[in-house]
Formats: structure tokens, C-alpha cells, sequence
């Protein structure tokens, strides 16, 4: 399986491109809270885009460190792809510019499927949560032998945790990690 190149986006928005509001009997516009657009993201999202056999789709993100290298990057891409069944076709990058969202500053007003996967979640110290996605798992290399069971033995797997570690940020600790089928959610297995 070959890993497709990483192909780094981000997107400028203007007060010139946005549309204008009429103004009414008050102005019903949203303070704006984001961080302005200067090459100094305060994070990336990492999105990665699958096909199964069938023509199903699905994309996955994480938001990473800004300081986060194409290398780790590449890395991570690289693990999942080695586990997976489903074609990884597409990888995202993309600068983020943001703050905390704060609802007070706005104007009151089967495992080849796509769609089976493991669900692999990562804490921090004040117990924020990230998660890495492995669609269309190969239940051969990192699951128990004949069951749904995710085997925390798994060299590749192990293989991805550690990618996946490299980019959740410091202080991240991988803490669990489940199989799901569709809607059915299996027991998870803590790390």
C-alpha cells in the first residue's frame, strides 16, 4: 500500500470576502474572538480520508500542536496505513487559528467496512481528551485472533500508538481503545 503525499491547506478568510449584513434596527453581527490569520496557527487539524472495498467513505481529524513536523505527521499517516484495510487517499493539514469558544462572547440571539473501527483515546493531565481513528481495521495484525477484541500486544499497533502520541501533544497518554462495528460499540481496553 503506498501512503499519498501530505498536501498542506489552510484558508484565508478577509473582513473583505466575508458577506455584509443589512443593517436592521440593531446589528445582529458575532464578535469576532479568533486569533488573526498570521502564519502563527495556535493549532493544526490533521484530517485523514478512507475508501473500503465497497465505495464507502469516511474522514477522521485530530487537532495537533502547531509545532508538529511534517515528519511526525508522515509518521502517523504511515502507522495507520500499514493497519488498516480501507485505500487512505487523502491527508489534510490545516493551520487553525482560534480561541477557547466561550458561549458569553456571542450575541444572544464488518472490519473491512469504512465504517468499523478502532477508536483509540488519548488524556491529558487536566483530563482533555483527544482521539485517533483506525477504520476498516486488519483484525489479523492487531485484534485477538477471531474475535473483536483490540490485542494490546500488536507490534504495528504499538507502531501507531506511538505516532499517534507524537502528535497529540505533550503530557498525552494513550488511555484506552475500542472496536466498533457501525453502531455497535464494544467494551474498551484500557492502556
Amino acid at each position: 500500500m503506498s501512503i499519498p503525499h501530505l498536501h498542506l491547506t489552510s484558508t484565508v478568510y478577509s473582513a473583505a470576502s466575508r458577506p455584509q449584513r443589512r443593517q436592521q434596527h440593531e446589528d445582529l453581527t458575532m464578535p469576532r474572538t479568533a486569533p488573526t490569520v498570521d502564519g502563527a496557527p495556535t493549532l493544526k487539524k490533521l484530517s485523514i480520508r478512507w475508501q473500503d472495498f465497497s465505495g464507502d467513505q469516511r474522514s477522521d481529524s485530530i487537532d495537533i500542536d502547531a509545532a508538529i513536523t511534517n515528519v511526525e505527521i508522515e509518521a502517523l499517516v504511515a502507522a495507520v496505513g500499514a493497519i488498516s484495510n480501507a485505500e487512505l487517499y487523502a491527508v489534510n493539514v490545516t493551520e487553525v487559528y482560534q480561541v477557547v469558544p466561550d458561549s458569553a462572547n456571542a450575541t444572544n440571539a464488518p472490519s473491512d467496512s469504512v465504517y468499523d473501527n478502532i477508536v483509540v483515546q488519548g488524556k491529558n493531565a487536566t483530563n482533555i481528551s483527544k482521539r485517533g481513528f483506525i477504520p476498516a481495521p486488519t483484525k489479523g495484525t492487531i485484534m485477538v485472533g477471531g474475535t473483536d477484541q483490540i490485542d494490546p500486544t500488536s507490534v504495528p499497533l504499538a507502531t501507531y500508538l506511538t505516532a499517534l502520541l507524537a502528535i497529540l501533544g505533550a503530557g498525552y497518554n494513550i488511555v484506552g481503545a475500542r472496536y466498533t462495528e457501525r453502531r455497535e460499540i464494544n467494551e474498551q481496553v484500557r492502556f
